[in-house]
């Protein structure tokens, strides 16, 4: 098998761009389920009426979650191979999408209010 002499730089290349791909995917799902998770609790433990209820979840929740999935993806991320990478961030941003359209769905049908 012969290999042209500047494929192991694209390959080295394609590998960090496939691990980047995937803990950021993993830092996007992270911040989707901080804030859809982080609101509703906020809302929930926020006892007075005239504060802003939920915001508290929407500050803190997302850049948590966000930092909770990069580390996370990080630390899967070595152990696998690029095309596995590429994969599973694709299904990672995929379930991100998934919980954006649940929270769209419960928010324009009345289940959660904002």
């Amino acid at each position: 098998m012969s290999t042209s002499p500047g494929s192991g730089g694209r390959t080295r290349f394609l590998s960090i761009l496939s691990g980047l791909f995937f803990i950021l995917a993993c830092g996007v799902l992270g911040g989707v389920l901080g804030i859809s998770l982080g609101v509703p609790i906020d809302k929930m433990l926020t006892t007075h009426p005239h504060a802003l209820a939920g915001l508290g979840g929407l500050l803190f929740g997302t850049p948590l979650g966000f930092l909770i999935g990069l580390v996370t993806g990080a630390a899967i991320v070595k152990r696998m191979p690029p095309p596995r990478r590429v994969r599973l961030g694709g299904t990672v941003l995929l379930a991100a999408i998934v919980f954006v359209a649940i929270d769209a769905l419960a928010i324009s049908t009345g289940l959660v209010e904002w």
